[in-house]
């Protein structure tokens, strides 16, 4: 749920929402305020009902007055904000709230006569399209990690996704949307007939999925840095060279069980205590962090495309270096035998990096041999095998970087080309128990 105020349109706010549910939290009284001789702006504003999240946006008015037409200024220029904003923020139905915002450093040389501030609150179950874990400086076994709220990755402070503290001390992720997509791949895919020969490879029959609730997932591959602040080790066997630093580039040699454990989908499965979700759940007030299913690892990769390449573009060989693939993915033949810093290749249509190559990517699922070719509505994956799912292909490999290439990795199973990203689920998550086979 979000509930959206400013103070020209606060009354009309109020009414239509106070009527509905009235424990949901509401906003109310937003004012600005500029001190003489201050570039900075003191946003007020107080918040009844229950905790929210809070995102503030800052609109100008193109119009001629008395007339009104809010023009929203990019989120970039509003990300210098302290207060009580972008984090939990508690009910108060007596103290206003207060969010200070540099206006000189973020938005300078424009004036302020014909701007107001946009609040806007959301719940738990319903977040804005970028949430953020802050992992803190270095381990701590008493840390705290709290969840920070963005309307878009422009709007990440300290430069955004270009400093590597995104890729080190705090996980991004953004919102991916419910609906009905393909997973699988065309029986004609290049590739194809070369990975599903392999032994551990499984089938890709192309087939509809409908998945009916949004999630978010890791804009980048989990990091060495970010395993180490979380667990205090680093398992990984590619540590070299000196340039990039390893904290930058992706954990490797990370089993199933130390990424999650348990016995998902069968009844009774419980996420291990010291395990990496474990700690991340404990750490962040019990927000519901996991393994992505299969199908919500691929439907966040392929973000709408139908190809073998997550960015809409044709795979064109699997014996040499692909012009197209060396856009996205670092494989066999660019990545010279090892991973690279995270986010350096482009993203997909979603904002979301090396989703193909640079490492594999260990699933929540269970493995089978084949997804079938029926319409799945949030499909859970196997039940009989123990091993697990592992996308994406990764950086020695040839023909695997594609969308849609599976193969199976025992539970305790490390591996120098595999490691994982996490997904955040605030709307529920598929069922526990799958259907009757």
């Amino acid at each position: 749920m979000t509930e959206r105020s400013n103070g020209m349109r606060i009354g009309v706010a109020l009414a239509l929402a106070a009527g509905v549910v009235a424990a949901r939290p509401q906003v109310s009284g937003v004012r600005m305020e500029q001190p003489a001789g201050s570039r900075k702006v003191h946003v007020y504003y107080r918040l009844t009902g229950e905790e929210a999240y809070v995102t503030m946006a800052i609109e100008t008015n193109a119009a001629v007055a008395p007339a009104w037409s809010g023009v929203r200024i990019p989120d970039r220029f509003v990300t210098r904000l302290t207060g009580d904003v972008v984090c939990r923020v508690t009910a108060d139905a007596v103290n206003e709230k207060q969010i200070v915002w540099d206006a000189r450093a973020d938005w300078p040389d424009q004036k302020l006569d014909e701007a107001r501030a946009v609040i806007e609150v959301w719940t738990r179950d319903k977040l804005p399209p970028v949430a953020v874990l802050d992992l803190g400086a270095a381990y701590d076994v008493n840390a705290h990690y709290p969840l920070h709220v963005y309307n878009s990755v422009e709007g990440l402070p300290d430069g955004g996704l270009t400093n590597d503290i995104y890729r080190t001390r705090k996980l991004v992720l953004r919102r991916i949307p419910n609906g009905c997509y393909y997973m699988g791949s065309p029986t004609n895919e290049l590739g194809k007939s070369v990975s599903e020969a392999q032994p551990a490879a499984g089938k890709e029959r192309q087939h509809l999925v409908s998945l009916t609730h949004d999630y978010y997932i890791g804009v980048f591959e989990v990091t060495q840095g970010q395993w180490q602040r979380v667990m205090d080790t680093n398992p990984s066997f590619n540590t070299g060279p000196a340039a990039p630093p390893v904290d930058v580039r992706p954990v490797d040699r990370v089993s199933f069980d130390a990424i999650r454990g348990g016995t998902w989908p069968l009844p009774g499965d419980a996420v291990g205590a010291e395990s990496f979700v474990g700690r991340l759940r404990a750490k962040s007030d019990g927000l519901l962090f996991d393994l992505p299913t299969e199908a919500q690892w691929e439907i966040a990769c392929r973000a709408g495309t139908l190809t073998a390449l997550n960015h809409g573009k044709p795979l064109t060989t699997i014996t040499a270096l692909c012009p197209n693939r060396n856009e996205i993915a670092w494989d066999g033949f660019n990545a010279g035998g090892r991973h690279h810093r995270v986010g350096e290749k482009q993203p997909n249509a979603w904002g979301l990096y090396d989703m193909i190559g640079n490492v594999c990517e260990t699933t929540r699922d269970r493995f089978s041999l084949s997804l079938g070719y029926g319409w799945a509505s949030d499909p859970v994956g196997g039940t009989t095998e123990s091993d697990r799912v592992r996308k994406g292909g990764g950086f020695n490999n040839q023909a695997d970087p594609r969308s849609a290439v599976r193969y199976r990795i025992s539970p305790a199973t490390q591996i120098d080309n595999t490691g994982f990203r996490i997904v955040l689920l605030t709307e529920g998550t598929p069922a526990a128990t799958p259907p009757a086979q």
